[in-house]
């Protein structure tokens, strides 16, 4: 094996693994977890001054940062889906969907609440108001774009070829470095 061989096997496990973490900061920078976020919960990102009251609500579906957040009370709806990056292209605002956990006669249900965003006249006065474990569900208008298709193949071929470089340089039998 020559020294040029594991030196772009070498490179090529470097660049894997630094996109593979610079899409994990740029997905943390664009919901905003960089500003002052950085505190241990087992929420994805934080919203909310020092000592506020905050709950717990989730974002799902067609928004650019989906997750768990922890967020000020006095968050509602639409400050809300800003927070979480807002809707992808293609998503429907028409259908967007919280998920609220109910107590019924000694019984807790899950509850469907659907909101039309299209319409935001209706909100100007009373603000949709979040509740601790509601969880967001923005529906997507139109399938799974092509370029969404791509992203998602070269991901995981970049992934394979990583683990496929590894297993040949530290391998069985000594690999490349034997």
């Amino acid at each position: 094996m020559t020294a040029s061989r594991v030196v772009s096997s070498l490179l090529c496990i470097i660049l894997t693994v630094t996109a593979a973490c610079g899409v994990a900061y740029s997905q943390m920078d664009q919901a905003g977890q960089g500003q002052g976020a950085a505190r241990a919960t087992t929420t994805n990102f934080h919203y909310a001054e020092p000592n506020e009251l905050t709950i717990i609500v989730s974002a799902l579906g067609a928004v650019r940062a989906p997750g768990r957040y922890e967020i000020s009370r006095k968050i509602d709806l639409l400050n809300f889906l800003a927070l979480a990056g807002g809707p992808v292209e293609g998503a429907d605002l028409g259908d967007v969907r919280i998920y609220r956990t109910v107590e019924l006669n000694g019984r807790t249900e899950r509850k469907e609440i659907r909101v039309n965003l299209k319409d935001l006249s209706r909100f100007q006065g009373e603000p949709f108001e979040l509740q601790e474990g509601d969880l967001l569900y923005v529906s997507r208008s139109e399938p799974v774009t092509f370029q969404e298709v791509m992203s998602y193949i070269s991901t995981v071929a970049v992934t394979t070829l990583a683990i496929i470089t590894i297993v040949r340089v530290t391998g069985p039998g000594g690999g490349y470095l034997r």
